[in-house]
């Protein structure tokens, strides 16, 4: 994030490091490793992805133990379907409001994608299952694909309301682009394999 800290300023500079980075607002790709004047308005704070980042997002909670459905969505910006393409991410929880973590309650959930040339492997796993979450879906949301998508191997297409009912499966956003995959949280994991078209 770049925040503007000055009044009547609508453009800032901002250091970008090295690799590629994705506009937040925009979808805009940008390489990093220098500097570049940003425009920002007060109403739009600039904020770059970098190529590749999963962010997690739960559900807002006004303190430690309220008790709510704790679905996770992944966000994974600029994912790309080509040989030798990586990322993981590991996501840790515990109960938030003891030191039951310190006798192994919680759980660490890993992420990760591989490019295989013209496919895309997303997976999830648990390394460590000793907590449970109160949820029943996981969410993962790729944005900014450097590839046009084919399907899913292993879920079936949905449309906007079934995806709002928590049914699994995956639809491609038609306003954004995005690709989202919603499955239930099996404590076995998951995999599939996102095709690209031709």
């Amino acid at each position: 994030m770049a925040p503007v800290y000055r009044p009547d300023t609508d453009h800032r500079a901002v250091y970008l490091p090295v690799g590629e980075w994705i506009d937040y607002w925009t979808g805009d790709k940008l390489k990093g490793g220098r500097y570049i004047l940003a425009e920002c308005p007060l109403e739009t704070m600039p904020i770059y992805m970098k190529a590749g980042a999963i962010v997690p997002e739960g559900p807002l909670l006004h303190h430690a133990d309220e008790q709510a459905d704790e679905t996770v969505t992944f966000h994974i910006y600029g994912a790309e379907a080509c040989e030798g393409s990586k990322v993981d991410y590991s996501l840790y929880e515990d109960d938030g409001i003891s030191f039951d973590y310190q006798d192994q309650a919680y759980s660490r959930l890993n992420v990760s994608l591989t490019g295989k040339g013209d496919t895309l492997e997303l997976s999830y796993t648990y390394a460590h299952k000793q907590y449970e979450a109160n949820r029943n879906l996981l969410v993962f949301r790729l944005h900014h694909l450097v590839f046009n998508v084919s399907g899913v191997e292993g879920l079936n297409v949905l449309n906007p309301d079934q995806l709002q009912e928590g049914m699994e499966g995956w639809l491609l956003d038609e306003q954004s682009g995005d690709l989202i995959i919603q499955s239930f949280d099996r404590p076995a994991g998951a995999n599939w394999v996102i095709t690209a078209a031709d």
